[in-house]
């Protein structure tokens, strides 16, 4: 299966998001215009629209991502799924519905070359360098902790 990043170009992190109460947990894969050191500011609302958004690697900021408005959200998310992957590794597998698929793969071609941020619940957690135009509709986030990648998994489903 073809993935959205190779594990030579991850960069992934954990995050506390609440995945309960009234707040509606969001995905998105948006272009990367820019980086600015931290501290972030306060995400845009949703965070679907273009904005700042914080990095996060090994539970810390690690800078802010300058993003552009959502090319593919929690909407065009037909399955996703924590899997195990390398040793202690695991990643989120997600399986976009065609709208999605169709959307990544034309913002894959704009993008070559450049980042794409993948965004749950206003953090990023991967913002791999884009290198295909054509992702069959899949794509993942890589090298978690088993708890993170169930977590996040769950926070993409309940979208």
């Amino acid at each position: 299966m073809q993935r959205l990043v190779s594990v030579a170009a991850i960069a992934i992190a954990f995050a506390a998001c609440s995945s309960g109460g009234s707040k509606a947990n969001t995905f998105s894969i948006q272009a990367v215009n820019g980086e600015q050191p931290t501290p972030c500011p306060a995400p845009p609302k949703p965070s679907t629209n273009a904005g700042v958004l914080p990095f996060v690697q090994q539970g810390k900021t690690v800078s802010c991502l300058q993003v552009s408005q959502a090319s593919v959200t929690e909407k065009n998310v037909a399955e996703a799924k924590a899997v195990s992957d390398i040793g202690t590794a695991w990643d989120v597998d997600f399986v976009l519905d065609s709208a999605g698929a169709d959307a990544l793969n034309r913002l894959a071609a704009a993008e070559q070359g450049k980042q794409l941020a993948i965004e749950v619940n206003d953090v990023v957690y991967s913002a791999p360098p884009v290198h295909t135009a054509d992702f069959h509709g899949r794509g993942a986030i890589n090298r978690l902790d088993e708890a993170t990648a169930k977590r996040i998994a769950g926070e993409i489903k309940s979208s």
